[in-house]
């Protein structure tokens, strides 16, 4: 029997011949961030990364923003010398390079931040005081457009609205949430209080409760936020939230989420003595009195209540007597579920909570957001 002869090889026993598997292709990166760095690197500063240095490679997306860890700076010994000897100019070239490498990888990002840990204190002229708006003091923009960079002290408007960076993902349940990032927080944490919510978890919070008994429901969130857990109890259908923020940019990111998800919101701004609101009571009680009859993806679904929440049984109470005063309501306007923040502390509404929430099944639920 002749031999057979394969890849230059001699095969005495052709029954024992085994192909050699093909040698593996060395993969080049698949991480943007690293391709985008290296890039960078050897088109402008060839040379000069040894090859065991340690490079940033961690990341979050939400298109079109990139957020880089706060860690970003210094990665390795290394390579926070490399990063600290790059000027102003030669830092926006290196992060425009990481943004083209992204959009090369199929992902459009415009917009690249440091995202660093909201601090719970903050210093406001030499005085350390808490963080009561969570604002993100730590957030870092080094690419891109980002709008206003100084906000007026009674507060953002309109046109600062309208210029300002905003993103949007979709989270549990196809919810969308919308947020500015330079301005306000963002988590993705307590999935699992919002599936609770949602009725997706093994536990729910409206166990034994039917669609009606839910499309009857009034929610007061204490710490709204740009609508965590607020625009959950929407998409599980409760008749409406009534939620509560300090910050304006909070407030217009809950607006934003509503209109995304299909939801009609109103917002209405506290006076800081809690005294008065625009819209006043009159005409907002006229407002939903109107809308007693339509189908409930025609109501206004929110109530977003910019100001302090320590006005918020004082202001409910204004509801109430306007309504007896329209239309000889007697019943006060009660929740059946209150939501309270944990950050940076809920203890100063607790006891409004009690007053406003329903005599009977009512839950309170105290979160953490982050």
């Amino acid at each position: 029997m002749n031999a057979k002869v394969s890849h230059g090889r001699k095969v005495e026993n052709p029954a024992e011949y085994r192909p050699r598997p093909p040698k593996a292709k060395k993969k080049s990166s698949s991480n943007p961030l690293l391709a985008g760095i290296n890039k960078y690197f050897s088109r402008f500063h060839p040379g000069t990364l040894d090859a065991d240095i340690v490079l940033p490679s961690r990341y979050l997306l939400y298109p079109p923003l990139l957020l880089l860890p706060a860690q970003f700076e210094s990665t390795s010994p290394k390579w926070q010398a490399e990063y600290e000897n790059l000027g102003a100019d030669l830092k926006y070239e290196l992060f425009q390079t990481i943004a083209l490498s992204f959009r090369a990888a199929g992902q459009n990002v415009t917009h690249i931040a440091l995202n660093g840990p909201v601090r719970e204190v903050i210093s406001i002229g030499g005085n350390q005081l808490p963080n009561m708006m969570r604002s993100p003091t730590a957030f870092c923009p080094v690419y891109g457009d980002w709008g206003p960079t100084l906000i007026q002290q009674a507060g953002p408007t309109a046109q600062d609205f309208e210029q300002a960076f905003w993103i949007s993902t979709k989270q549990d349940h196809g919810v969308t949430q919308t947020w500015a990032p330079r301005w306000t927080m963002f988590s993705q944490g307590n999935l699992s209080e919002k599936k609770r919510i949602l009725g997706t978890a093994g536990r729910d919070y409206f166990e034994g409760q039917n669609e009606a008994d839910i499309e009857r429901m009034e929610v007061l969130d204490m710490y709204v936020g740009i609508g965590y857990f607020a625009l959950c109890y929407l998409a599980r259908g409760v008749s409406r939230v009534w939620g509560w923020d300090l910050n304006g940019w909070s407030i217009e990111g809950l607006r934003r989420g509503c209109v995304a998800n299909g939801w009609r919101c109103l917002v209405v701004e506290v006076s800081d003595d809690g005294k008065g609101m625009a819209p006043p009571a009159e005409e907002l009680v006229r407002l939903l009195q109107n809308e007693n009859d339509l189908p409930l993806d025609q109501r206004t679904r929110c109530i977003a209540f910019r100001g302090n929440n320590e006005h918020a049984a004082a202001i409910v109470g204004a509801i109430d007597e306007e309504r007896r005063r329209q239309d000889s309501v007697t019943q006060l306007l009660r929740f059946d579920h209150v939501n309270l923040g944990l950050l940076p502390d809920s203890r100063p509404s607790w006891s409004t909570a009690m007053e406003l929430a329903a005599e009977s099944s009512s839950i309170v639920n105290r979160f953490r957001s982050c």
